[in-house]
C-alpha cells in the first residue's frame, strides 16, 4: 500500500448539519488555541496562536457522534484483509471546533508528540464554504474538501499536515483526534 493510501475523504455531513453545528458554537465562548510543543531541550513549551476553539456541549456531541462512529468504520473496512470492520480506535477526544479568520492558519506538525497521549487517527470536518485560502495539506498536498467533508489520517509522524492562512472570511472545522 502507498502512504496516501491512509488519507480518507468522505461525507460526514450535510449542509443543513453543518449549518446548525456553526450556528450553535458561534453562542459558546471562544478561547485561543493552545498545545505543547517539544522544545530543543526535550521539554514541553506552552505555544498559543490566533486560531479561535471551543469544545462542544454534550448534546451536540451526542448528534455528532453517530456520524463519527459510521465514517470512522467505513475507515477502519478499507484497511481490513477480510474488507470487515476491524477495531483501530475505542474512544476519541473532546470534540473541538476550530474558528479560522483572516491570516490564520495552522502551522505544519503532527498530532502524535512527545509529550502527548498518542493518538491513532486524526479527523478534520470542514463545516463551511465561506470564505478563500484556509486550505488542509497533508503530507504537502492540498486535500479537497468540501463542505461535510472530513478527512480521516494516521496522527504519527508519517502524516505532518496544516490549514494554510484563511484569505477572506471565516474558516469553520471540527477536529478530535482517536485513540
Amino acid at each position: 500500500m502507498n502512504i496516501k493510501d491512509y488519507i480518507f475523504v468522505s461525507k460526514i455531513f450535510n449542509s443543513q448539519e453543518c449549518d446548525d453545528i456553526v450556528n450553535k458554537t458561534n453562542q459558546y465562548t471562544w478561547r485561543k488555541h493552545r498545545w505543547n510543543s517539544s522544545s530543543t531541550k526535550g521539554k514541553s513549551v506552552e505555544e498559543i496562536d490566533d486560531i479561535l476553539v471551543c469544545n462542544i456541549d454534550p448534546t451536540l456531541e451526542s448528534k455528532i457522534t453517530p456520524n463519527l462512529l459510521s465514517v470512522f468504520g467505513k475507515y477502519s473496512i478499507l484497511h481490513s484483509p477480510q474488507n470487515v470492520p476491524i477495531q483501530l480506535i475505542n474512544q476519541w477526544d473532546t470534540i473541538r471546533i476550530n474558528k479560522y479568520t483572516k491570516d490564520v492558519g495552522m502551522r505544519y506538525h503532527i498530532d502524535h508528540g512527545i509529550d502527548r497521549e498518542h493518538p491513532v487517527l486524526t479527523i478534520i470536518v470542514l463545516l463551511n464554504d465561506e470564505f478563500t485560502g484556509g486550505n488542509t495539506l497533508v503530507l504537502n498536498e492540498e486535500v479537497s474538501l468540501k463542505k461535510g467533508d472530513c478527512v480521516i489520517f494516521p496522527s504519527n509522524f508519517m502524516y505532518p499536515h496544516e490549514i494554510k492562512p484563511v484569505i477572506d472570511g471565516t474558516r469553520y472545522s471540527l477536529t478530535t483526534w482517536a485513540y
